[in-house]
């Protein structure tokens, strides 16, 4: 038993498939704790432990992750490139979220893909730690540029002045003269 689902912004579609049937209609489900305990029940409907397949979406399927990984359920994260690969060789021509979830659940029939153990919740910590800190670089190196391309065009002598273009006699100059 194969579920598979195709993440979006806001919400999910879900096909469940058996031995490449479809079972039932494809069903939506908020990327949220309500839509997550819809998707649980559903999950236990069914007397094998189903496989969860869906592609790695950035930040809208991380919480599905989570999810997975607090309840055990077993899962199998694709590559968006990957996954369109193996979905149908790049032939999609109707591409729709229903038909997407169902091409999902049937890689893991037509192409089976190795399962991989989840990483520790502290792995997670530390990418996000790890994203945030080199957005706050970014977001430093882009100020600093941003304040010396004014600097440049409201005081052009201060470098001429100087020989170190920082520290307090810099800043005790730029604040006594502004322009």
């Amino acid at each position: 038993m194969i579920f598979g689902i195709d993440v979006s912004s806001k919400s999910s579609t879900v096909c469940v498939v058996n031995d490449r049937i479809k079972q039932g209609e494809s069903f939506r489900i908020s990327n949220d704790s309500f839509g997550y305990q819809k998707l649980y029940e559903q999950l236990n409907q069914y007397l094998i432990t189903p496989l969860v397949v869906f592609e790695a979406t950035g930040v809208y399927s991380l919480s599905l992750q989570a999810f997975l990984e607090d309840y055990h359920i077993k899962y199998l994260k694709l590559n968006p490139l990957k996954a369109k690969k193996l979905m149908d060789n790049n032939l999609r021509h109707n591409k729709t979220d229903k038909v997407d979830a169902y091409r999902l659940a049937l890689i893991q029939f037509n192409a089976p893909q190795k399962l991989r153990d989840p990483q520790p919740r502290e792995y997670h910590e530390l990418q996000n730690a790890s994203r945030y800190y080199e957005e706050l670089t970014r977001s430093i190196v882009t100020t600093k540029n941003q304040l010396h391309r004014n600097l440049q065009s409201t005081f052009p002598q201060i470098e001429e002045i100087l020989s170190h273009p920082s520290g307090r006699i810099y800043w005790a100059l730029v604040s006594l003269f502004p322009h």
